[in-house]
């Protein structure tokens, strides 16, 4: 297995808690991974995150990687009862090494991005309500269209893709990718990059994390 993983996540300067979350398996084939990004309304927002990348990831494995859809919406019956007051983005993303092809399933505002030296090369458009309506000023850019909800399932989108040796995999919340400055210079939002890419000398897994939130199926 010749592979590079990190993983980086940090709290928003105005959250209470960081409430973003991964799921990650990995083979000399290939790679999986949820990342979930929930919103820090709620009662157990931390916990929605933790429970859906852990769950979604073990009974896709599981389901060998089949009907993707159907095994979603058995899943999102069991957020009742305990999540009815939370919401989150997420995406899963699973990879083959072989021949370098990808396919992210996702709701809400995180993204895909492959990475070189001329800068990222964003896979999947945000469900934000300025990509609906072109018009709204930049404000409007956290309003979602589209959100994970335990009273009604949304439909999540599919995006394949392909990239290069050489090239790095980002798997983030809009934390990353659109990050929010405070009045002091600090972000806003919670902060969380997974970062892959192919290793000439082996494996090798980096954690910067301000909290427990990465799962690493074994």
């Amino acid at each position: 297995m010749l592979m590079d993983i990190s993983w980086k996540s940090q709290k928003g300067s105005v959250r209470k808690n960081n409430n973003d979350f991964v799921a990650i398996d990995v083979n000399d084939r290939s790679f999986t991974a949820v990342i979930v990004d929930a919103s820090e309304k709620g009662k157990a927002p931390y916990r929605l995150a933790e429970y859906w990348a852990k769950k979604v990831l073990t009974s896709y494995i599981k389901n060998e990687h089949d009907a993707v859809m159907l095994l979603l919406k058995k899943i999102h019956k069991t957020l009742i009862p305990d999540y009815l007051t939370e919401s989150a983005s997420y995406a899963l993303i699973d990879c083959d090494f072989n021949n370098h092809s990808g396919n992210i399933v996702f709701v809400g505002d995180c993204r895909v991005g492959i990475s070189n030296q001329c800068g990222t090369n964003w896979i999947n458009e945000p469900h934000i309500i300025v990509n609906t309506l072109p018009g709204l000023d930049d404000s409007y850019s956290p309003v979602l269209t589209r959100v994970l909800k335990a009273r009604r399932f949304t439909m999540p989108a599919q995006v394949n893709f392909t990239w290069q040796v050489g090239e790095t995999l980002l798997l983030c919340t809009d934390g990353y990718w659109r990050p929010q400055i405070d009045n002091q210079g600090l972000d806003y939002d919670d902060v969380s990059v997974l970062k892959v890419r192919h290793s000439d000398t082996g494996f090798t897994i980096a954690v910067e994390s301000d909290c427990d939130n990465i799962y690493i199926h074994q």
